[in-house]
């Protein structure tokens, strides 16, 4: 839609029914979006926000539990079965892939960093690839809209029993309240 005057500019047809397609994310001229038909894996289609045109599509694994983040060249995603996906955004194609079992989406980012909520804690991994930390039985995350959200230096999750918030140091995983 165009911002000013709320016009259609252009649609985009996916493959997939209509309530298989997560929530776009946007970084700079580039819409992504996630979408995964019932007899396919999940995939990430790179969209030009001037008109639409597909810039580039990637398939990853699983079944898809989120929404889409875009930081610093980087697009996560988080897929049921097969866990946390990045994908390169300049090279088109998945930089490195981790294992989650079992994983909750969507992950929050940063430009170092990437978050994710699973069933039994929460895991950091640094951009490329490599856990910064792990802490366990700090979350009841079981839907795939639940996430950890970010501000500046900590992580914000659901607690274990469901009603109440866990604050987690960002660069270290500590626990800063409850």
């Amino acid at each position: 839609l165009d911002a000013k005057i709320g016009d259609k500019r252009w649609v985009f047809t996916t493959p997939v029914e209509p309530n298989r397609l997560t929530a776009p994310a946007v970084a700079g001229d580039t819409v992504y979006v996630v979408g995964q038909h019932p007899s396919q894996s999940p995939t990430v289609w790179a969209l030009a926000t001037l008109d639409g045109s597909v810039r580039w599509r990637e398939e990853l694994g699983g079944e898809t539990a989120g929404p889409p983040v875009v930081t610093d060249g980087h697009l996560y995603c988080v897929t049921t079965n097969d866990g946390l996906y990045a994908v390169d955004t300049a090279e088109e194609g998945v930089a490195w892939q981790q294992s989650l079992t079992p994983s909750v989406g969507p992950p929050a980012a940063t430009a170092d960093g990437v978050f994710v909520g699973t069933r039994d804690g929460v895991v950091c991994y640094d951009s490329d690839g490599s856990r910064r930390w792990r802490v366990a039985a700090t979350t009841a995350l079981t839907r795939p809209h639940d996430g950890p959200v970010l501000d500046e230096t900590r992580l914000y999750t659901a607690g274990p029993d469901g009603n109440s918030v866990v604050a987690l140091e960002a660069e270290t995983g500590e626990e800063q309240w409850r």
